[in-house]
């Protein structure tokens, strides 16, 4: 085994080392759904096994994915939910596909500044007049997610705290501009409506 698949390997199982079982995505996710509620197509970026994907599914959306990681999208695809195995971001650039709905769960914290500019202007790009945009991000303002959680990912960058979520989502014309939190405060989520 050479060693370039050695290193892709253990910094596989380093990054995913601390994410959050099945059972506790599904139950935090299912709070979004009802954001989705009047959406036929929806993306879910960065979609992982599919849990958020599987209740859009039984909420009656046309649910699509997006994750580049090989093992996740064949997990995701047994739920028979159309998967792009591709990376999110470029995904989100390049695509030709028109969303009424995007769900960004913990996936913009992966990026610096100007990338999470592009990357929501792209995501704007590709919904519909009226779509839903929501993205989730941790809560930096809880003390556990800042002086621990959100290190213990090699993957994050930086936090991005709610009003500057919604400062971006305001730039871009975006409107009902709605913010909370969940996940016991560990998670903070901003949703919105593109004009």
């Amino acid at each position: 085994m050479n060693s370039e698949v050695v290193f892709n390997d253990i910094y596989y199982k380093v990054a995913h080392a601390f994410e959050a079982g099945s059972q506790f995505v599904r139950t935090i996710q299912q709070r979004y759904v009802p954001y989705f509620k009047n959406c036929k197509k929806v993306l879910d970026i960065g979609c992982g096994q599919g849990i958020f994907l599987k209740m859009l599914l039984d909420a009656g959306c046309e649910p699509e994915g997006v994750d580049r990681d090989p093992e996740m999208v064949f997990l995701a695809s047994q739920k028979g939910i159309k998967i792009y195995q591709e990376d999110a971001i470029s995904f989100i650039e390049t695509t030709s596909n028109q969303y009424d709905g995007i769900f960004a769960s913990h996936i913009i914290e992966h990026l610096q500044g100007q990338e999470a500019l592009q990357f929501v202007k792209s995501c704007s790009d590709h919904l519909v007049s009226g779509g839903i945009l929501v993205i989730v991000t941790p809560n930096f303002r809880n003390p556990v997610v800042s002086q621990e959680n959100f290190w213990l990912d090699i993957t994050h960058i930086r936090p991005y705290p709610i009003p500057l979520i919604a400062k971006i989502l305001e730039t871009l014309e975006f409107t009902g501009i709605e913010a909370g939190l969940n996940a016991g405060d560990l998670d903070a989520f901003v949703a919105a409506r593109k004009p």
